[in-house]
């Protein structure tokens, strides 16, 4: 299992919900649906979006149940003064990468997501590289990611943060894979058709 990331950056604190976070639930679901409901940030993945608060709710709930069955790894970004969620790291072990992936190896997987008004910057460019360091330490040796292929701002956000195309993933998407300690081989890939579930 993947032990809890915890780093800063600049104003921002990369870290899963703790149990002080518990109780700060409600505060937080508003968060999750502001980022989980913008046309913006949905614009390339709208099967992510929560139609309200109350959905947020469940999935935060899901998202702790999820992290310590191992499920995938839901790491928050957090900005330090305000303790607003603004941007959000999942990776998703090889496990459930094998329910929903048709691969020649099934390493983990990161997705992110990220509030509409810090995408203009460089903020997901400066987390994800640490994201990455912090996994090496745990000995995972890959980590691949999907983008579409119209989204170049998540692109080059993989790019910089040292993925490489691997090839396409279906008729929208490209997959990438980063190598951490070995080589971790991903060939092309396509989508099973069920649709995707991590309930």
């Amino acid at each position: 299992m993947l032990k809890p990331i915890r780093f800063i950056v600049e104003e921002f604190e990369v870290s899963p919900l703790n149990g002080y976070d518990l109780e700060r639930l409600d505060h937080f679901a508003h968060d999750i649906y502001a980022i989980h409901s913008d046309e913006e940030t949905l614009r390339f993945i709208p099967e992510k979006r929560l139609n309200n608060k109350e959905e947020a709710m469940q999935w935060l709930k899901l998202s702790i149940l999820n992290f310590h069955s191992g499920r995938n790894y839901i790491h928050m970004i957090k900005n330090k003064v305000t303790g607003r969620i603004v941007g959000i790291i999942d990776i998703l072990s090889p496990t459930l990468v094998k329910q929903n992936y048709l691969l020649s190896s099934y390493p983990y997987f990161v997705e992110f997501y990220i509030k509409a008004d810090h995408q203009r910057g460089s903020l997901m460019s400066k987390v994800l590289p640490k994201v990455l360091q912090e996994a090496k330490t745990q000995q995972i040796d890959g980590i691949a990611a999907v983008a579409d292929r119209k989204n170049f701002a998540a692109r080059k956000v993989l790019e910089k943060s040292g993925f490489a195309k691997v090839g396409p993933f279906d008729s929208n998407k490209d997959l990438f894979n980063v190598r951490l300690e070995s080589q971790t081989t991903v060939s092309r890939a396509r989508y099973r058709e069920n649709e995707w579930h991590r309930g």
